[in-house]
């Protein structure tokens, strides 16, 4: 449907260009500017609609509004510094014959066909698959967020609250997130022995060929939702990684690191980026994990420091790391759960490191491929060196992709099959060690975690809305979950435990800090307020931790006016909302004051009740 509303769309624009060369006369210069206006706003969302299919192979996702919303930071754009360079170049090309086309070759005036020619640029725009998803983008700032359009019930029914209990001596676990390894790179009609080492794996593991991910298109949200069996949820979309700015993220949630930790077991996480990208590092800390480590941690301890990808280490240097780490914690007798996350395979072309230099795939031209099959020398190695260690029979490995491929130079040869995640289970058992076993059964992300937990010893009903796929008799949800996931936004929400305001508030501009019912949070940060008797329950918003733009002003300024709020951000930004000007570094702005926040300040609950509120005429 996207790309036949984006041929009518182009159909319409073309044909009101045309009308330029047909109709003798010359325009008037009003409607000339207003006809290459629109055009160029057209030329903006093609621009817009290809950007997005260029990265993501698709279209507009849920990756393309967390990098929207949430910037570019940690992102290495000389990666894609000649599509950069074509973009601006193309821009530039067709602005320069709509400029033709309309400023000096144009033969139309009449105000008749001039009226023709902006209703149909009009319609094209509307019908642009950008215009839509814009819309969408604007419908989430609009909708209040506490609403539910379906039943009550309808979340509880699916979610059910994680549990373990134990049968046998439990075994310590080796957890990979491989970056962007989706299973489609196994399939040998497609890439045809491109990871002859991981499909020898496949043949001694249990391997799900049917996972999709639900709201887990990106690295962040692909661990918790393997973890969690949870989506990770905003207010709105533009939210999602933002939330990172929470002291506890997603404190009512029970992950596998929290059921593992309550089992005894220590947990550690190794990624070769900075642990602050998406929040990752606080999502380890807040749920269970005792060593987290990034690129940060481990920068002190290289022997080479400029040996490194733009996004961290690279991942013979990680695996290696890693697996002196996994030798010392296995001499212990305390269980332990050791998940880590692959980089060099990240899209749009991957990395080379020194261990892969001779690596190529065919060719050798497509340097993606080269990444994926260095990744596939590289992961196996890491697993075999496992497997002949003294310590194999009590580990369970399990190797996943956070998510499918981004756009890269093999996306037309990966759209030809269903896009599904990676999801292996490698056991010492001698039995998948000689048959394997393939199962094909409806799952998602959301599914990993429970499916794996048996195997380390503890047996559970589930995960959040994840299911154990090896259940005998069960039925899958999978396109039920994915169906109703967005409606079930305020359910999910429940889950960062936002707190309820019985009692004052203490802003302290020294720290930076706000403390709300004796937790934390760093500003700037946005506040919605929910009255409920002698309380507020509250949402909060904070700005995206990976770029400049003023997203809490933009919730203010398309937000719902008859609704509660406290804004505490730069006076700088706060008095683009108010014709009261502040000149100092940090202000309170609510429906009903603007002020400076010069000492520490105690707000009583009355006087909070009292400011919010907001005013007849705002």
């Amino acid at each position: 449907m996207t790309f036949i509303l984006l041929g009518i769309s182009l159909l319409l624009f073309v044909l009101s260009i045309g009308l330029c060369f047909i109709i003798e006369s010359s325009n008037s210069l009003k409607q000339k500017i207003c006809l290459f206006s629109l055009s160029l706003v057209f030329l903006f969302l093609c621009f817009s609609f290809g950007v997005a299919y260029y990265f993501t192979g698709t279209g507009f996702t849920d990756g393309i509004t967390f990098h929207l919303f949430n910037g570019f930071k940690g992102i290495s754009l000389t990666s894609f510094l000649p599509q950069i360079i074509l973009i601006l170049l193309g821009f530039l090309v067709l602005g320069g014959i709509f400029y033709f086309c309309i400023f000096v070759y144009s033969k139309t005036s009449k105000v008749k066909v001039f009226l023709f020619q902006f209703i149909l640029i009009g319609i094209a725009i509307l019908l642009h698959p950008t215009s839509h998803y814009l819309y969408s983008l604007l419908a989430e700032y609009r909708t209040p967020s506490t609403q539910n359009t379906v039943d009550i019930n309808s979340f509880n029914t699916y979610y059910q609250a994680p549990s373990i209990k134990k049968t046998s001596s439990p075994k310590n676990l080796v957890f990979i997130y491989a970056e962007s390894l989706e299973r489609n790179f196994l399939d040998e009609t497609l890439f045809p022995n491109l990871t002859p080492n991981l499909k020898e794996l496949e043949q001694k593991s249990i391997s799900f060929t049917n996972i999709i991910p639900i709201n887990a298109g990106v690295t962040i949200t692909g661990m918790i939702a393997s973890q969690c069996g949870i989506p990770l949820m905003g207010a709105s979309k533009y939210q999602e990684s933002a939330m990172g700015g929470m002291e506890r993220f997603l404190s009512g949630a029970t992950c596998i690191g929290d059921l593992l930790k309550s089992a005894g077991y220590n947990l550690t996480y190794f990624g070769g980026a900075n642990l602050s990208y998406a929040a990752k590092g606080n999502f380890y800390s807040s749920h269970g994990f005792d060593t987290i480590k990034g690129w940060q941690e481990f920068k002190p301890t290289l022997k080479d420091q400029n040996y490194k990808n733009t996004w961290g280490l690279h991942d013979d240097t990680l695996l290696d790391l890693t697996y002196q780490d996994f030798e010392q914690q296995s001499q212990s007798k305390i269980p332990f759960g050791l998940f880590l996350l692959t980089l060099d395979t990240h899209a749009p072309r991957g990395y080379r490191n020194k261990s892969c230099q001779e690596v190529q795939y065919l060719s050798g031209k497509n340097q993606y491929l080269n990444s994926i099959a260095c990744a596939d020398i590289l992961i196996t190695k890491f697993i075999n060196r496992i497997r002949n260690s003294p310590y194999s029979k009590n580990t369970i490995i399990v190797l996943v992709s956070d998510h499918p491929a981004h756009r890269n130079h093999s996306t037309k040869t990966l759209n030809k099959k269903k896009r599904t995640n990676l999801f292996l289970i490698n056991t010492h058992e001698s039995y998948y060690e000689q048959n394997g076993l393939i199962v094909d059964i409806d799952g998602s992300t959301f599914d990993m975690g429970v499916t794996t937990l048996p195997f380390l010893g503890y047996t559970t009903r589930s995960i959040g809305l994840g299911r154990n796929l090896l259940q005998q008799g069960l039925e899958s949800i999978t396109s039920t979950i994915s169906s109703n996931i967005e409606n079930w936004r305020a359910d999910i929400l429940n889950f960062w435990e936002f707190p309820t305001i019985t009692s004052e508030i203490l802003i302290d501009p020294i720290k930076k800090e706000i403390t709300i019912e004796n937790q934390d949070f760093s500003f700037p940060l946005y506040v919605e307020l929910f009255p409920s008797e002698q309380k507020f329950t509250s949402q909060i918003h904070f700005p995206s931790p990976y770029s400049n733009k003023d997203n809490l002003l933009l919730l203010i300024q398309n937000g719902d006016r008859t609704s509660r709020f406290f804004l505490i951000d730069t006076c700088q930004r706060t008095n683009l909302l108010s014709t009261k000007k502040i000149s100092a570094p940090y202000c309170l702005f609510t429906p009903n004051i603007h002020e400076a926040i010069k000492n520490k300040t105690n707000i009583t609950f009355n006087r909070l009740k009292s400011i919010t509120e907001p005013p007849r005429n705002y």
